[in-house]
Order: C-alpha cells, then sequence, then structure tokens
C-alpha cells in the first residue's frame, strides 16, 4: 500500500510542478543549463541502457537485476513516447530537465534518509554497485525516468488536445471567414478563390 501512495505522490507531485515550470520564463542561463543537462540525461539513459543489456546477458544470473528490470520495462516507453510526441517533447526539454534534476535529486535526498533510518532497505546483490551517498544510483534513475514518463505523457496528451481543439474552432470558424472574403470581394472586386485546401483571393482579370 506504501509503494502506491509513493507512486500516486510523485505522479501528483510531478504534473503540478511541470504546470508550474512550463508558466515560467527562465534566464538565459538557466536555459542553457537545461539544454546541456537535457542532453546529459539522454545519455545517461543510453548508457545505463547499454549496461542493462551487459547484465542480462552475462552467464550466471538468474533473476533479473534492479537495472535490468527498471529499463526493460521503462526504455520501450520512453522509445515510443520520443517517436510519436519528439516535437512537443523537444519544445518542453528545458522544463522537462530542470523537473527530472528536482524530482530526482528531492527523492534521493528521501531515499538517503530512510535509508539510513532502516525504513527500508536494497539487497547489494540485486544492484550494480555505483552509490550516491547511501542510494544505490538505480533508484536515482528509477526517479528520473518516471519524472520523465509521467511529464512526457501529460505533454503528448496536452499538445494532442490542442491539436484537435485548434481543428474544431477552424471547422467552427470556416464559414464565417468565407462570409468575410465574400464581403469583401463584393466591396472590392476581389474574387474568392479556393486552392490546394487554402482560402486565398485573386484579382479579376480587368
Amino acid at each position: 500500500m506504501e509503494e502506491v501512495a509513493f507512486i500516486l505522490l510523485l505522479v501528483l507531485m510531478v504534473l503540478t510542478l511541470h504546470k508550474l515550470l512550463i508558466c515560467l520564463s527562465l534566464p538565459l542561463g538557466l536555459q542553457r543549463l537545461a539544454n546541456g543537462l537535457w542532453w546529459v540525461i539522454l545519455v545517461i539513459i543510453g548508457w545505463y541502457g547499454l549496461q542493462a543489456t551487459h547484465l542480462a546477458s552475462l552467464p550466471g544470473r538468474d533473476h533479473p537485476t534492479y537495472l535490468t528490470y527498471l529499463m526493460e520495462w521503462s526504455l520501450p516507453i520512453l522509445m515510443l513516447q520520443w517517436l510519436i510526441g519528439r516535437q512537443p517533447i523537444w519544445y518542453a526539454r528545458q522544463s522537462l530537465a530542470m523537473l527530472v534534476l528536482g524530482v530526482a535529486g528531492w527523492f534521493t535526498l528521501a531515499d538517503a534518509l530512510a535509508l539510513y533510518a532502516g525504513i527500508w532497505s536494497l539487497a547489494t546483490r540485486d544492484v550494480m554497485g555505483l552509490y550516491l551517498g547511501n542510494v544505490p544510483i538505480e533508484e536515482t534513475l528509477f526517479f528520473g525516468i518516471v519524472t520523465l514518463l509521467v511529464a512526457q505523457t501529460s505533454i503528448i496528451l496536452t499538445s494532442w488536445h490542442a491539436s484537435q481543439r485548434s481543428l474544431t474552432l477552424g471547422a467552427q470558424w470556416h464559414p464565417l471567414l468565407r462570409r468575410i472574403l465574400s464581403d469583401t470581394a463584393h466591396a472590392t472586386g476581389i474574387k474568392p478563390d479556393r486552392y490546394g485546401g487554402h482560402l486565398f483571393v485573386r484579382r479579376n482579370a480587368s
């Protein structure tokens, strides 16, 4: 039950912070930092994806490690998101980078305190052995990847909804636009025409 509550809290936190970040205008210095951070995040995910593939291919592995399990379920979804939502995700890369840094950093700190207090622990055989303090690197990767998955899903759905709304509004305004052009043609002698699905006007031949 605690795990479910944690995931719900993480999702709500990511969605709320992302909505706040996209409304902010970052200073130029932070924009450059966020751009660089975005590429660092992609490189880290790619690198550990390769590491997970290597670990899975090692002989004598009778069960998946934390890293291989994490990458097996998350990488296909991430790649699908980057494929179908590449344009809106690219435009939002700065806010995404800052969001991943903030959320992953915050939960890594919380995880460190919980591990130190003995609230939970991770089996050493299931992790690579790289730590941020006392937190396995896989935990930080998990926080960052889940943040990306949630935020990118929100971006894709928001972009799709906006495009559908634009099409609906366009369909509503299209007859009005034709009426305006028709009235303009009547008053000015410019004849409305239609070509290639786009409205334009053509002067009458004299």
